[in-house]
Parts: structure tokens; C-alpha cells; sequence
């Protein structure tokens, strides 16, 4: 069992500035507001039945919405269950200690049990991704925001855990495309083992990654642009892969191509952080690093298509703290429609063959 120790981000020295607050805020489950409670453990466990408690902002949809749930553990101590990953465990620690700290509350009350490798990939193993079948194309993460079949989701029968859903179809060329989302939140390490499962699984032979990430690039606004590129930089690795995306990209308006840097949360995102990575990428994210890979040890093409969500230089305006707004919202499906346009180019196109 391997503990690890939050990440207490303050306004001060964060890029996000004031904003921090609200992001951090928003994300706390209701129980944990509770100024009687004196331990707060946090660890990778997905509970959804009572005892355990559902966040009262959780909102049913089809994709990434659930969160994590609160298990009473006496009156003074409350667990915080998460999807069994690393990152996520970690990534929930830290907002917990820093809403803690902003509240003049004790962080140090927070304590993070990191769930092991073999927990998350036997979690993700005996999912019901493994009824998803044969697969050659892989388009997962945000695929509910993208118009590319308009066929039923699947996924929702057959015993539990049934987070995943998924649509299938058949390429111009005879591949097996499909769309895969998960009701989970897939984070950082988690994305590895998802791979690698979709590899034992369905034998996948070339995963593409929709998501978000922020820039490191002073001059792109938030919200305008689309991030890619097959260069990431995860711990102390250099991670080079094949982009399948790369033709269509280069065609494409609205996209930068560039080096990634993944984090495993946006808590560490400091302005020393800042200073010390706007030289060397272009974006950051928690998940492209360990995709990467994971590809690379699979020899499988792998390409991301990120909405620009923030800008790190700037500490007002769009950011992670307002994303949800109306305005943003409109702002990103002209960025889904382009992301459209280029799957629906590699689609046509991807024969398999490198």
C-alpha cells in the first residue's frame, strides 16, 4: 500500500491565480464540507450504492460524468472513492487539501492511498469493454462531443461495471471504427492500461485521444484552437510516436502541432512550473504522455485532438474554472466540427498499413 501527499496549490503561485478558487470549489463533494470531519481519506475505489453518497452536482450523460462518492466512515472521517488510478487518487487529494487550505481548514487532514498498477488494469480488464469485440480504429475520450455516426449507444446491458459506451461502424475501407467513451473519468496512468486492455481486447491497431488541454504558447486564446503533435515528455521520459492525424492536420485550419507535456494534475501547474516548461512544450495535459506510451510499446499509431481549454500566461477570462459556460461551450463546437472533418479524413483514408 503506497501513500502519497497532496498538492496544497494556493492562488498565489498557481497559474490559475483567483481563479483556482472556483475550480477547486466546484469539484468538492457536499459531505466533505462538513467542518466536524477530521480525516479525509482518499483512495481508488468506485463505490456507487449507498452507504456511499453520489456528489449532489453530478449530472447523468453519456460520458464522463460520474465523480467520485463519499463513504462515511465514522463522525469525524469520510472516504473519498475514486476511480482506481493513480493520478486521479492523487489529483482528488490535492483539490480536497487545497479547498481545505482556502478554507482555513487543516489540509494536512487529507490522506491519499494510491491504488497499484495491477488494481487499474484488472478494473478496466473486467469492465464491460470487454464485450466491445474487434476494433481497428479506436477513437476514444470526449467522443460524445464529435458527429461522426449517428448510431445507438452500446454498452449499457451486461453485468457491471458497465462504464463504457461505444459506437461501432465500418470504414470506407473495411476497418472497424468505434467511438468509446467511459462514464468514469479515464486519468492520466488509467489511459495506459485503457490502451493496452483495447490491445488484449480487441486488438486495436490505432488509437486517436479527444480530450482538452491548456497552452504553454503565450499568443493562443482559449477555445480557438486544436492541439496536436507526437511528441510528449511523461516523468523523465521523451516519447516519440507515429501521428496517423498528420496529413489531415496539416490541411486543417484551427490546429498547432507541438510537444506535450503530461502532468498528473493540474494542481502542480505552478508559475515556476510555467517558467521552467514554456520553453520546451506546447501544451499540457494528464493523459497523452501515458497513451504515448503505451503505443509505442504496442508499435501502434497513436494522435490526439485536444480542445485549447486554457492559456497558462493568462490568469482571467476562459479557463478550467468557467469551461462550462455558455459562451465557451458555443465557442468549442466550431472546434468539434473541425475535429469531425479530420477523423472523417482519416477514416476514409486508413488502410491499416503504416
Amino acid at each position: 500500500m503506497q501513500h502519497a501527499i497532496p498538492i496544497t496549490a494556493s492562488p498565489g503561485n498557481h497559474t490559475m491565480g483567483e481563479s483556482l478558487i472556483p475550480y477547486v470549489t466546484d469539484k468538492i463533494h457536499q459531505d466533505l464540507r462538513d467542518t466536524a470531519i477530521d480525516c479525509i481519506q482518499v483512495v481508488g475505489a468506485v463505490q456507487r450504492e449507498p452507504p456511499a453518497r453520489i456528489a449532489a452536482f453530478e449530472r447523468d450523460q453519456i460520458i464522463d460524468y460520474r465523480r467520485p462518492t463519499v463513504l462515511s466512515v465514522d463522525s469525524s472521517t469520510a472516504q473519498l472513492n475514486c476511480f482506481p488510478s493513480r493520478n486521479l487518487v492523487l489529483h482528488y487529494a490535492s483539490l480536497v487539501s487545497t479547498y481545505l487550505k482556502l478554507c482555513g481548514r487543516n489540509p494536512d487532514i487529507v490522506r491519499a492511498t494510491l491504488p497499484s498498477p495491477l488494481q487499474t488494469a484488472e478494473f478496466l480488464r473486467e469492465s464491460n469493454l470487454r464485450f466491445l469485440g474487434p476494433v481497428d480504429l479506436a477513437i476514444i475520450g470526449d467522443v460524445h462531443k464529435l458527429n461522426l455516426h449517428e448510431g445507438e449507444w452500446q454498452g449499457n446491458r451486461g453485468p457491471e461495471p458497465r462504464i463504457f459506451r461505444w459506437k461501432k461502424f465500418t470504414s470506407p475501407q473495411g476497418k472497424t471504427v468505434a467511438m468509446i467513451g467511459c462514464q468514469e473519468k479515464i486519468w492520466g496512468d488509467a489511459s495506459y492500461h485503457l490502451i493496452h486492455a483495447l490491445r488484449a481486447g480487441s486488438g486495436v491497431q490505432c488509437v486517436i485521444y479527444i480530450a482538452k488541454s491548456g497552452s504553454l504558447l503565450k499568443h493562443l486564446d482559449p477555445n480557438t484552437w486544436i492541439a496536436t503533435g507526437d511528441v510528449a515528455f511523461l516523468d523523465e521520459e521523451i516519447i516519440h510516436w507515429e501521428n496517423p492525424l498528420k496529413e489531415a492536420t496539416d490541411l486543417a485550419t484551427r490546429v498547432v502541432d507541438g510537444p506535450i507535456v503530461t502532468v498528473p494534475t493540474s494542481l502542480c501547474e505552478t508559475q515556476e512550473w510555467l517558467r521552467q516548461w514554456s520553453t520546451k512544450a506546447h501544451w499540457v495535459d494528464c493523459e497523452v504522455g501515458y497513451m504515448a506510451k503505451a503505443a509505442a510499446e504496442l508499435r501502434i499509431p497513436f494522435g490526439f485532438l485536444h480542445v485549447v481549454s486554457d492559456n497558462l500566461h493568462l490568469t482571467d477570462g476562459e479557463n478550467l474554472s468557467n469551461e462550462d459556460s455558455p459562451s465557451v461551450l458555443r465557442k468549442r463546437e466550431s472546434l468539434y466540427e473541425v475535429m469531425n472533418n479530420i477523423l472523417d479524413t482519416l477514416i476514409a483514408r486508413w488502410t491499416g498499413e503504416s
